[in-house]
């Protein structure tokens, strides 16, 4: 069988000497209306650095223009072997009756895909669904297998739920319903006669068939859905959970924003547009059925009779059929010459996308592939609906009912790809339900209000999409996130191989490193895996997807992926942080805890690393690595004190002795120093009254495990650390603060000295700014935002404040007062996103930190030898404002009033810090030398503690000490 390549010689060109790619085949069905959007995505994959080919038979090759930036694979399509004349491939040339055949060429070309994926081996297949067998052939070479759905989340699953229960087989023979379909998020009924045929045959091969598609996509690496995220999320996330390992919406394929002038060009000059151009605003209705179905003769004839009778301008496209390209009796006579000065008929291929997003163009009358569907609502436009086979009469329901942005054309009996005669003739939409229908569509104001709303629907949906395939959008996201849990299979080959090929006496050393979902924690055990990756141990990150991309490229790690239970936790696809979610949807994270046990169970037991080292929250981690006899080290992101002070009031529940409504203060027992709590300052798993389980097993993880690691320097907190060691673990090793490490990275920091923050920072005296920043993890209310500009108006100091890019502050409405920034522009800067906050820290300008007291913060603030201004919120924050104030003296409260761990509304007042109280605190700091002795003695103690933890992490300090100590003894194992 002969195979012939094209493409290959640029591509070869632009890799780079010694590099190899990253290699896609992309084999989509033989439909143009498959071929076109993935022949799109490929494109994607491949301005992202991705060696993309698309595998094709000759005549859709066709359709793949020159100068795109993909290779093209050319088989053999067998016609003759499936009933067609030869050189026909694909549904185009084909009368509705005929479509069939070519599904039937899907098991034909078996032979011909296995021969070209064994001999280009590449590193991923994204294969169309009805290549289930695909599966087999990827699994024996070890490499992903992509299932391609070329529509969105509903068709597939309203689908999926009729093969299951098959609710129409209960109605009597010659009902046609209508049925209900179980179990959906909303009510949906259909009718027999518009079910694929597939559906409504019940014999065995059919159902053989349909099992092995369910099982093909369910076992795949994953699932991609030619759909936005927003436009169906009940059903994207019921289709994550019940039909696919892990899903990612990447449509709509052919709606991703391309620099393809030629193309563009080609399409503006199309006579519809002309034609277009002349038209009053949104008052043409177009109509086009797609290139894969067609009406009958005596249809076509209908249809022009109710677009004459409309009194509506139109654009009708035809597609150039057997009956068509004749030019005999398939429009009334005279008809063109009828409506010539309202309306076009045009025969063959016109610029739809362009059509559909014309000024003038109103309503979309389509047979909803989806493609179309897709098309139109990108372009905002309300839709007549005539759906004529496959998942189209699926489709209708998502638009008419579900997204309420369309109308049928047509209430009476239909039926998919009509078989017979009779058919045809019953479901003739006749041309007064034409008219009937399109005279509604009028230009906007009409008084038609079920349409004027519609089309208000249309709009926010097209909105909705555009916004999803720009840069930062959920489709953007998610094919990022795709392309990067594809390129870390390879990874985790290169792994399994080069484990497998090295002498016992050779192999590396190899820790898996577990971090929980949240950056504030993913970031230092990044840090933590380099330095062990310094000192000679192949190091290799689990995580998430969303959690890996916090992972720089170029770091002497590798990574692992698995799937984060968005859907399970009750969490929106993609989001995989706390970074993500408002504050009070935080437990939410914390829900996934137990979810991935699973995933790490397989990691660890396929990969067998020496060591794990897993962050505390997955306690169970321990039973995995004792069952696998390696040494499992629990990770502490703090330090300590805040890990004692818990476990004391853990175990004596002091709160519990205060009375109904007493908030405190109660004595934390059995301190090195003397240290009072209040009961509202508590996380809320303390103020439960039974946490003894979650106790237990928390406590039997830290002494079962092989010892724990202290974010922190010993010199910073050394009676907690010597009272941790007697109390909570067999050993402890004090390795902080991670993200303080010497390194050598270059291109951080020249990011960082070129940042906005720092221009300005350059620009002010020395010690003169105060910097308020507050995590990436919690959010202040808009009130409270505004009360902190107040304050920091009124207090008379230079500041620099980062704002976390949150909902309410991205909107940009509301969480200032107005015209705050114009009012101090001379000494305040205001920045909302990411900024190199080590870098600003450390800037001499900057002379004092209000900080919400996260770990890593503290450390960078001590690092750089700030005083701090208190302002915890949640989590362990407040135990350890009582280190920084009460026993390290090196801050001060923002805040004595009454507070609360993550406040609920009913505290949102309550807790309010009015900026009267964050003026009087802020002016303290002033430049050294003020008159305020408290000031200057925290400063001149943060000065030293500063010098102790960049000392602790240099050669020979503290921290590189036991860091080395861990490592030797972790390898140590090995060798027992």
């Amino acid at each position: 069988m002969a195979m012939e390549e094209a493409g290959c010689e640029v591509a070869a060109a632009a890799a780079l000497p010694g590099s190899k790619p990253f290699r896609v085949f992309f084999i989509p069905f033989f439909i143009p209306t498959h071929t076109i959007p993935v022949t799109e995505l490929a494109c994607q994959f491949a301005a992202r650095g991705v060696e993309a080919t698309m595998v094709l038979t000759p005549a859709n090759a066709a359709l793949v223009r020159a100068g795109l930036p993909v290779r093209v694979l050319v088989y053999p399509f067998p016609s003759v072997e499936v009933g067609l004349p030869e050189g026909v491939e694909d549904a185009a040339p084909l009368l509705t009756g005929e479509v069939t055949s070519i599904y039937r060429a899907t098991d034909a070309v078996r032979g011909a895909h296995e021969r070209i994926l064994r001999e280009h081996r590449p590193d991923a297949v994204v294969a169309d669904f009805p290549f289930y067998w695909m599966n087999d052939i990827t699994e024996d070479l070890h490499i992903p297998r992509v299932f391609y759905h070329v529509c969105g989340a509903f068709p597939t699953t309203v689908i999926a739920r009729i093969s299951q229960h098959r609710p129409h087989a209960r109605l009597a023979d010659g009902d046609n319903g209508p049925f209900l379909v179980p179990n959906l998020p909303d009510r949906v009924e259909m009718v027999k006669s518009e079910l694929p045929s597939i559906l409504r045959v019940a014999d065995v091969a059919t159902a053989e068939y349909s099992r092995k598609m369910l099982k093909s996509q369910q076992e795949s690496f994953g699932v991609i859905l030619n759909t936005v995220y927003e436009l169906e999320p009940a059903y994207v996330d019921l289709f994550g959970r019940t039909q696919c390992r892990q899903v990612w919406c990447c449509g709509p394929c052919t709606l991703w924003p391309t620099d393809d002038q030629e193309q563009a060009a080609a399409e503006k000059s199309h006579p519809c547009i002309a034609w277009l151009d002349k038209q009053a605003v949104r008052s043409v209705v177009y109509a086009a059925f797609g290139s894969s179905l067609h009406f009958s003769k005596e249809q076509h004839r209908e249809m022009a009779r109710g677009l004459e009778a409309s009194g509506r301008p139109f654009l009708w496209a035809v597609k150039e059929s057997a009956y068509a390209a004749t030019g005999d009796g398939w429009l009334p006579d005279e008809f063109e010459d009828n409506v010539r000065d309202r309306g076009l008929v045009v025969r063959g291929w016109v610029p739809q996308k362009d059509i559909l997003n014309h000024p003038a163009v109103g309503a979309f009358v389509s047979q909803l592939g989806w493609n179309s569907l897709t098309e139109g609502l990108h372009a905002g436009l309300p839709i007549i609906t005539w759906p004529l086979a496959f998942e189209q009469f699926f489709t209708e329901r998502l638009v008419v009912d579900v997204l309420r942005v369309g109308v049928r054309m047509w209430e009476g009996f239909r039926s998919s790809l009509p078989a017979t005669d009779q058919d045809s003739e019953t479901t003739l939409v006749k041309g007064e339900a034409i008219a009937r229908v399109v005279s509604r569509f009028a230009a906007p104001g009409s008084a038609d209000e079920e349409v004027e709303a519609m089309r208000k629907r249309g709009g926010e949906y097209g909105a909705m999409m555009r916004a999803a395939v720009r840069e930062g959008g959920s489709s953007y996201k998610d094919l990022q996130l795709l392309i990067d849990a594809l390129k870390a299979t390879r990874t985790e080959r290169k792994l399994e191989r080069e484990t497998a090929a090295a002498p016992s006496g050779s192999k590396p050393f190899r820790v898996f490193f577990f971090p929980f979902f949240i950056p504030t924690h993913t970031i230092p055990v990044t840090a933590l895996a380099c330095q062990f990756a310094a000192r000679g141990v192949d190091a290799t990150l689990v995580l998430t997807p969303a959690n890996a991309a916090l992972v720089r490229a170029g770091l002497p790690v590798r990574t692992l992926l698995y799937p984060f239970p968005s859907v399970e936790v009750g969490l929106p696809k993609g989001v995989e942080d706390a970074a993500s979610v408002m504050t009070g949807e935080l437990d939410k994270i914390y829900r996934a805890t137990d979810a991935v046990r699973s995933a790490h169970d397989r990691i660890l037991r396929e990969h067998r690393p020496d060591a794990v080292v897993a962050d505390f929250p997955f306690c169970w981690i321990n039973d995995i690595a004792g069952d696998l006899d390696i040494p499992r080290v629990f990770y502490h992101v703090c330090g300590a004190f805040p890990s004692i002070l818990i476990a004391r009031i853990s175990e004596h529940r002091p709160h519990t002795r205060l009375a109904e409504g007493d908030n405190g203060p109660f004595l934390v027992p059995n301190l090195p120093d003397r240290l009072e709590m209040v009961k509202s300052e508590l996380p809320s798993i303390m103020n439960v009254a039974d946490v003894s389980a979650v106790d237990e097993s928390r406590k039997m993880a830290k002494s079962e495990c092989f010892g724990i690691i202290l974010n922190t320097v010993y010199e910073l907190e050394p009676a907690y650390i010597d009272l941790f060691r007697q109390m909570e673990c067999r050993q402890v090793w004090c390795c902080g603060p991670c993200t303080l490490w010497p390194t050598h990275d270059q291109e951080p920091e020249a990011a960082e000295k070129n940042h906005p923050c720092i221009a300005w920072l350059d620009k002010q005296a020395a010690t003169s700014v105060v910097y308020a920043a507050f995590g990436s993890s919690l959010h202040f209310s808009k009130q409270q935002h505004r009360e902190m500009a107040r304050g920091l108006e009124a207090s008379g100091r230079l500041f620099l404040w980062v704002v976390k890019d949150s909902v309410y502050a991205a909107g940009g409405e509301g969480w200032l007062p107005e015209e705050f920034e114009d009012r101090v522009r001379g000494r305040g800067m205001v920045f909302s996103g990411w900024v190199p906050q080590k870098a600003i820290l450390n800037h001499p300008a900057v002379g004092a930190f209000v900080s919400q007291l996260g770990w890593n913060s503290l450390n960078e603030g001590l690092h750089a030898g700030l005083p701090i201004i208190t302002w915890p919120l949640a989590f362990e924050q407040f135990f350890t404002e009582r280190l920084v104030v009460d026993v390290l003296r090196v801050g001060l409260r923002m805040w004595e009033g009454f507070r609360r761990s993550l406040p609920a509304t009913e505290d949102a007042e309550a807790t309010l810090v009015k900026g009267e109280a964050i003026a009087r605190v802020v002016s303290r700091f002033a430049a050294p030398g003020s008159a305020d002795e408290e000031v200057e003695a925290m400063r001149k103690r943060a000065g030293e503690y500063g010098a102790v933890i960049r000392a602790a992490v240099r050669e020979g300090g503290s921290s590189y000490k036991d860091l080395e100590s861990l490592i030797r003894e972790l390898k140590a194992t090995r060798a027992l």
